[in-house]
């Protein structure tokens, strides 16, 4: 063998040893014709996470897998699915990130709306006792606020000057009616006007503030009295008390405030939301302490709360052993009837603000991306309005991280530069946002204005054509 023929020997053997090195540190190139091409490795822990080559992920030692361009197997047929952001995770994988989920359902009968709500006294049932006239206190009783009083209850003493003169003109009154009567020489007019004096001199005591059992104590003993009793108008609770022995007083001044506790309001705030469904109400009850007490709705317009931005509603609630108290804080329990459609758990719709997603599985592992929208939410779970039709499975547990890799994945799919434009085989639909594959829309389009739209459903066709009167059928 020559020089030059070993020369030309060696310098083989080197090129095939490193064309053999390249293509071994580049998987994604020596596939053979018709093979996966591989677009990058990830910890399927932490899909942020990427490597060009196989391995194990730094964190956490977890066996790097492979990312295909086309990882998006159909459940039905193993046919690849067009859709961007879909997801195939093995089995192994859904374990580890604990991915589980629920078939969708109808949401039907009744669901319950659970707030806080306030204690507050009746409106119609606090009596203030304010003074009639000026006057000095002379007496207390042993009445506190908090004290349960009865109507009539005497609560305090007090003296005016005015009083002596208004007796002596209801006494006087009072005797010349009895002695026209016993003269019998008195005429109808003259009986008629002695009627109305009496009259006018009660009156005059009851301005005054002389209750009515005085009144009737004066007449009976016929002596006036410096000393006027200031009683309770209606059984309750005192729940202000602003009076004090020797105190002199105005007239107008505030001594008491009793409170009727028997049947007393309880104010909840209700978000707008959840407004919308009040009308439907079939039952509303207060808890306290593990007691449930039922409430009637008022029928007065709730009022808008600018502080919480809520509807502040009203219930009536019957108290008769005082177990509710002003002030307390109570939970409200609203039994109203689940709007029609279809419900989902609420942890599988992700809210980014701007759009709502869901993650439907698409059978061998793989995971859909699906814009939804959504409506009332009761309990832990939430109508979903469009986007879903009933017996679908979607993602419950798992969904954020599924989400951060579907997003890793549209964003290798279209890198800066080329705008994200969607394929120029799917189209938007125009009322849900879905995008629509334009080979497979059949029927489900409409010409207007000379473009033509691509819809997902028939539901979406239909609602599109009830809003715009006049579209043209499928073309």
């Amino acid at each position: 063998m020559t020089f030059r023929t070993g020369t030309l020997v060696l310098l083989g053997i080197a090129g095939a040893f490193l064309a053999g090195l390249w293509i071994g540190r580049n998987p994604g190139e020596r596939a053979a014709p018709g093979a996966r091409r591989i677009l990058y490795y990830h910890d399927p822990m932490h899909p942020a996470y990427r490597s060009d080559k196989p391995g194990v992920a730094p964190d956490c030692g977890m066996q790097l897998e492979p990312v295909y361009a086309d990882a998006a197997v159909s459940a039905s047929a193993g046919k690849e699915i067009s859709r961007p952001g879909t997801v195939v995770l093995s089995a192994n994988t859904r374990q580890q990130l604990g991915v589980r989920v629920a078939e969708v359902g109808n949401a039907t009968g009744a669901m319950p709306i659970r707030v806080l709500g306030r204690v507050v006294a009746d409106e119609m049932r606090v009596f203030r006792i304010v003074a009639p006239t000026d006057g000095l206190v002379q007496e207390l009783k042993q009445i506190t606020t908090g004290s349960l009083v009865k109507q009539g209850e005497t609560l305090a003493v007090f003296s005016n000057v005015e009083f002596l003169a208004a007796e002596r003109a209801y006494l006087f009154a009072l005797i010349s009616a009895e002695r026209y009567q016993t003269s019998g020489q008195e005429t109808a007019a003259q009986t008629e006007q002695s009627k109305v004096s009496v009259q006018q001199a009660r009156l005059a005591l009851r301005k005054l503030g002389m209750s009515e059992p005085q009144i009737e104590e004066v007449a009976r003993t016929r002596q006036a009295t410096e000393n006027i009793r200031m009683t309770a108008p209606a059984s309750g609770f005192v729940v202000a008390r602003n009076i004090a022995s020797g105190l002199k007083f105005d007239r107008g001044t505030e001594f008491y405030r009793i409170a009727d506790l028997s049947h007393v309001w309880v104010v909840a705030d209700v978000f707008e939301n959840d407004i919308k469904l009040l009308p439907s109400l079939t039952r509303a009850s207060v808890r306290y302490q593990d007691r449930s007490i039922a409430a009637r709705m008022s029928d007065t317009m709730p009022q808008f709360d600018p502080v919480s931005r809520a509807m502040r509603v009203r219930l009536e609630v019957e108290n008769a052993d005082f177990t509710l108290r002003p002030d307390m804080f109570v939970n409200v329990e609203f039994q109203v009837k689940a709007p029609s459609g279809v419900s989902v758990p609420v942890d599988a719709v992700i809210d980014s603000g701007l759009h709502k997603t869901v993650f439907v599985e698409r059978g061998n592992g793989a995971f859909e991306p699906r814009a939804v929208q959504t409506g009332a939410r009761f309990g832990d779970r939430i109508v979903v309005t469009n986007g879903l039709a009933p017996g679908e499975r979607v993602v419950v547990s798992g969904a954020f991280l599924i989400d951060s890799e579907s997003r890793l994945r549209v964003s290798s799919e279209n890198p800066p530069g080329d705008g994200h434009a969607k394929a120029a085989h799917q189209e938007a639909d125009p009322v849900c946002g879905m995008d629509v594959d334009i080979s497979a829309a059949g029927t489900k389009r409409l010409e207007v204005r000379g473009k033509t739209l691509y819809f997902c459903s028939d539901t979406c066709l239909r609602r599109f054509q009830a809003e715009h009167p006049g579209t043209k059928g499928p073309v």
